[in-house]
């Protein structure tokens, strides 16, 4: 039924990709194959004022993150692809657009299960859509769930750090914190992130009043820097992935400690 739509997504995605990046190898240009299909689902629902329910996004945003270094695509190129394919399809709204919110999910799945096998042969692990029911499991490449989950608690903004890495900066009722990403391979594909939180003080601390910290409470461990100021970090592995709830549970623990931290440090 929506063969020529998919289709013609697809085409369009895989033909952008290629004018922003010219493949030099088979695995190159299949993930960039990959790529292309995937982000046309999110100039479809761009230029149709479609919403996209979180864990499609969710998967479908990992994907791409995940071809991004076989592809040798930048953000920035992304970007660039995804405003092209948006004017596009903008001109053909009709063939996008035509059947409407309700069919939406089912041109999704379409295009989705097609950019997978566009993508056979980039040696890049894709995750497909879950079935209806079950559960979504949050990866580190998953770093707008994990920015989206950030947020549920105050301000979050995801970025990059001097390495090229991922980084989520939040704010909690004044209280700045950080999560760090690890394992990343070039900026992608990392297999663990970081809670962090660190207090600057006046008076430093000693070794034994930090261990009493850690000998008093569980997953939040603390330490003094080189500067010998005290800060907290919970290290969440996410290799195979988490569910939203564990993943949220922690953020949750980890943001609670720094208030007992905070008040820990205060003490005389």
């Amino acid at each position: 039924m929506f063969r020529k739509l998919v289709f013609s997504a697809l085409m369009a995605g895989s033909l952008c990709l290629a004018g922003a990046a010219q493949a030099q190898g088979a695995a190159e240009k299949k993930a960039q194959d990959g790529i292309g299909g995937f982000m046309s689902v999110f100039a479809i629902a761009k230029v149709c004022n479609f919403t996209m329910d979180p864990t499609t996004q969710d998967v479908i945003g990992g994907n791409i993150n995940a071809l991004q270094p076989v592809a040798k695509i930048t953000d920035q190129q992304l970007d660039a692809v995804l405003a092209e394919l948006v004017d596009s399809f903008g001109k053909d709204k009709a063939r996008y657009c035509g059947g409407g919110a309700s069919v939406f999910p089912v041109v999704v799945g379409e295009i989705a299960k097609a950019s997978m096998e566009g993508a056979n042969g980039s040696g890049v692990a894709l995750r497909t859509l879950p079935a209806p029911g079950q559960e979504f499991l949050v990866t580190a490449n998953d770093i707008t769930t994990i920015r989206t989950l950030a947020a549920s608690f105050g301000e979050a903004e995801a970025s990059k750090d001097s390495q090229g890495d991922p980084i989520i900066k939040g704010t909690v009722k004044g209280t700045p914190w950080r999560i760090f990403f690890y394992g990343c391979q070039k900026g992608f594909n990392c297999t663990a992130v970081q809670f962090y939180y660190g207090i600057t003080t006046q008076t430093k601390l000693t070794a034994e009043r930090i261990n009493a910290w850690n000998v008093d409470n569980r997953f939040a461990r603390a330490y003094l820097d080189k500067d010998k100021d005290p800060n907290i970090s919970t290290d969440v592995e996410l290799k195979g992935g988490v569910s939203r709830t564990s993943l949220q549970a922690s953020m949750d623990r980890f943001l609670r400690q720094t208030t007992e931290f905070k008040d820990f440090v205060a003490k005389k």
